[in-house]
């Protein structure tokens, strides 16, 4: 994908509010807390949603 074609997306809800709590300063350890979370948190979303497939 083009970088302009990149720039001209827009953020999705998740990547606005971790822009919102990045803007709180966090330190190294809520960083990795965060990290720790999302790790637990995503492969429960996943499950969830759809598998998508590529027509060959």
């Amino acid at each position: 994908m083009a970088l302009a074609e990149q720039s001209s997306k827009k953020l999705s809800m998740l990547q606005l509010e971790l822009l919102k709590i990045y803007s709180f300063n966090p330190t190294e350890e809520e960083l990795l807390e965060l990290k720790n979370i999302l790790a637990r948190f995503l492969p429960i979303v996943l499950r969830k949603k759809p598998v998508l497939r590529q027509s060959t």
